[in-house]
């Protein structure tokens, strides 16, 4: 049987909401992120509310798509963390 804790922060429940949002390893990178683009941000627990939130009022729509496709390489990267993370433990 697997377990159902977060195998990258060994803390929460891992569901969808965690393993994006709330993770300790995913909202550093989130805030790293934020850090880099010189914004402040809150990280919402919802990844659907996130992405819906993840724009920059003041920049071009190109902008913006090109900030939507950092997140989605920034989902696919904690994903793929999470899987080695996973067959780590499973070893």
């Amino acid at each position: 049987m697997e377990s159902s804790i977060c195998s990258m922060c060994g803390e929460g429940k891992e569901i969808t909401s965690h393993l994006f949002c709330t993770c300790q390893v995913a909202w550093l990178v989130w805030s790293k992120c934020y850090e880099w683009m010189g914004l402040a941000s809150l990280v919402y627990r919802e990844p659907k509310i996130h992405f819906s939130q993840f724009r920059l009022i003041q920049e071009s729509e190109v902008v913006n798509q090109i900030w939507l496709s950092v997140w989605i390489a920034i989902i696919g990267e904690l994903w793929k963390h999470r899987k080695k993370k996973s067959s780590e433990t499973d070893t």
